[in-house]
Formats: C-alpha cells, structure tokens, sequence
C-alpha cells in the first residue's frame, strides 16, 4: 500500500516555504528540530491511516465473499435428470399385440396364438425359441400371414431374423420383411408393400409404447 503523504518531499516544502515567511538566512537548528518534529508526526498520521485502509479494505473483501456465499446457499439446488428406462424387454404376448393393432385400426383380420404342441416350427418354449408365436392375417393382402414373435431379450430376437433371413436367401424359405422391436420380432411376406409396412411400424410403436 502506498503512503498517504510523502515525509520527504513536505519537509522539502517547509523548507522552501521559510523565506517565504521572512526567515531566509536565520534558519536555526530549533527550526530544523521543529520541522523534523512535524514530519514525524505527519510521518505516524500516514501509518496509521495506512493501517485503516488496510483494515477497511479487508472489511469490505470479507463482505463481499459472505454475500456471496449466502448467495450461493441461497440458489436452488439444479434439478436432477432423469435417465430414462430402457425400452424392453416388452412383456405383451405375440395374441396380445395382434389384438392392440387390431383396435388401434390397423386391417387385422384374424389372429392364431400357437401352443408347444402347434408350433410349425417347434421352437415355442425351447432355449433358443420364443416365449410366444402369433399369426395374423390382413384383410387388404389375401393368401398371405404376418407373424408375431416375442423373445426373451433382444439378442435372441436378432438371432432369429438373422437365421430366417439367411434361410431366405438360400431359398428355403420364402422372402420375408422384417421389423424387430427389442425382443419383439414381426415378420412380413414379401407381398407387403413399404407403405403397409411403414402403417404396421409405426401402429406396432404405438402399441408398444415407442417414441
């Protein structure tokens, strides 16, 4: 901090300002003793006024830093995200999905829930099968069955339409359209045009809960 008055350069003042006065050339040691007496004191007035504003200035930097910090206790904590859940798996059964298109509008005629023993390909109940098979038949497209599978978790859902789709492309069985929602798998005949498939992806998201 710098001092508030400059010893010095007043006592160099006093000085030039004797002649001033009518007491050039009788300058005596009483006068320098006198002088020198006043710029001490001046010189303890100046220390101890540093020493105010020192006081004053860390008054006014605890204050500061006080109010922010009741500020700062003061905010609103910030709000906590939410994660969101995971999506699947999904729990309706093979029918039960069938059921929902057909009241949410799409052209759902009739639907068939299979059993261990009706299972066309006996996979209903295995390890590696679905907990659940349905087929349906839509009203707009005669001859031809989509096909509702659900699954225990997703690998195995995508394990199975990878294995139809490969058997499709050996010819062994006919071309499908896929549609996999999680551990959920729909399976369209070729016949299917993309708006159709498009319709029963998007009913499919809503029957699920998607989006």
């Amino acid at each position: 901090m710098k001092p508030l008055f400059r010893p010095a350069a007043l006592l160099l003042a006093l000085l030039l300002l004797l002649p001033l006065s009518g007491c050039a050339g009788r300058v005596t040691q009483r006068d320098i003793q006198q002088l020198q007496t006043a710029v001490d004191e001046l010189r303890l007035q100046n220390h101890e006024l540093s020493l105010r504003l020192a006081a004053l200035e860390q008054a006014a930097a605890d204050s500061a830093a006080a109010q922010e910090a009741a500020a700062q206790a003061m905010a609103p904590a910030p709000a906590a995200t939410a994660t969101p859940a995971p999506a699947g798996p999904y729990t309706l059964a093979a029918d039960e999905i069938c059921s929902l298109l057909l009241k949410n509008g799409m052209p759902v005629r009739t639907f068939y829930r299979y059993t261990e023993s009706s299972d066309p390909d006996g996979l209903l109940g295995t390890q590696n099968g679905y907990t659940s098979r349905a087929d349906f038949q839509d009203s707009e497209v005669e001859g031809v069955l989509g096909v509702v599978e659900v699954f225990t978790d997703t690998a195995m859902a995508t394990l199975r339409s990878t294995t139809l789709q490969n058997a499709a492309k050996s010819g062994s069985i006919p071309a499908e359209a896929h549609r996999q929602f999680d551990n959920v798998l729909l399976r369209f005949p070729a016949a299917f045009s993309e708006e159709k498939l498009a319709a029963y992806e998007a009913a499919v998201q809503q029957v699920l809960g998607i989006g």
